[in-house]
């Protein structure tokens, strides 16, 4: 077998016989080359691939941060929409409130109100209830008396 050294030896001097310069080309480093041209090839664009999932990645959680920043921006404002209603509320259902705005619709305080206790008496002592009324019951009956020192004006 010939070698490497040999060959570049014939291959000097047949160019400087010739005129010409030629050169030996070795086909192992010539595959070698290639290998190592496709494996940079491959990691280049593989390293661009990973970069552009890497971009593509971010804007998502970038557009993913905004719904959840804009969900609670609504949050904020739904609950304190909510405390402001809640507020509101609570000033009509005050006592003066109430009197205050029955007073404008006209209405005025009795001079002598009645106020009525309720007090349970046996159903056999009572009349039997009327079937056709929604929610009675025979087994208890609720009798309604004046309080002590009302004075009851009726028929």
């Amino acid at each position: 077998m010939v070698s490497l050294a040999s060959l570049r030896e014939v291959g000097r001097t047949a160019a400087a016989q010739s005129g010409p310069k030629l050169r030996v080309i070795d086909q192992r480093s010539l595959r070698q080359r290639a290998i190592r041209r496709g494996v940079y090839v491959t990691v280049c664009v593989l390293l661009a691939t990973a970069l552009f999932a890497v971009a593509f990645l971010q804007a998502e959680l970038v557009q993913g941060q905004q719904v959840l920043d804009q969900n609670r921006l609504a949050l904020r404002q739904a609950e304190a929409e909510r405390a402001r209603l809640t507020h509101e509320v609570d000033i009509a259902s005050s006592p003066e409130s109430i009197v205050a705005r029955a007073t404008a619709m006209g209405m005025v305080r009795a001079a002598d109100p009645i106020y009525f206790t309720a007090i349970m008496v046996p159903a056999a002592a009572t009349p039997a209830p009327n079937d056709s009324l929604p929610g009675s019951d025979p087994a208890v009956a609720i009798a309604v008396e004046p309080a002590a020192g009302a004075v009851v004006e009726g028929p």
